[in-house]
């Protein structure tokens, strides 16, 4: 996950969060091992007019344990791989469907401003922000844009 987050990992200690070996909080097998076919699914209820929804894997596990470690404690170094898994879902979505408008427009889900300054940052933003990069990367014209409120 780069050099400044093994320094960190060494200087502070840490484990994999997904099968707690010493070491990086995602060690490679458990980087490997995660979602690379995302699934259609649909809420419930549903609301009607829904466009298809991708999911690159389900919120339990070590998925939700990054998550929580990412948002909550602060585990920058997790955006890349919550980024790639968003990424994934979101290039899904491009082969099922018309071509999109371009750039192709992610928009994160605004948390409230008191929610943001306790955290200290907006994890939802870093993560779509990596995710637009991958996906630009692979081809797509996307960017991040904050529409909502």
């Amino acid at each position: 996950m780069g050099m400044r987050a093994d320094l960190l990992d060494l200087a502070f200690g840490s484990s994999c969060l997904g099968c707690a070996t010493p070491g990086p909080l995602l060690c490679g097998p458990c980087a490997a091992g995660l979602p690379d076919r995302p699934r259609p699914a649909r809420p419930t209820p549903c609301p009607e007019g829904l466009a298809q929804v991708w999911v690159a894997g389900e919120y339990a596990g070590v998925i939700r344990e990054l998550v929580v470690a990412h948002k909550e404690r602060r585990a920058f170094a997790l955006a890349v791989p919550l980024g790639r898994l968003l990424a994934v879902a979101c290039a899904a979505h491009l082969r099922q469907g018309e071509p999109p408008r371009e750039p192709l427009l992610l928009v994160p889900v605004p948390s409230r401003w008191s929610v943001v300054g306790g955290r200290g940052h907006d994890p939802l933003l870093r993560l779509t922000r990596v995710a637009a990069a991958r996906l630009r990367s692979a081809g797509v014209p996307a960017q991040v844009t904050r529409l909502l409120r």
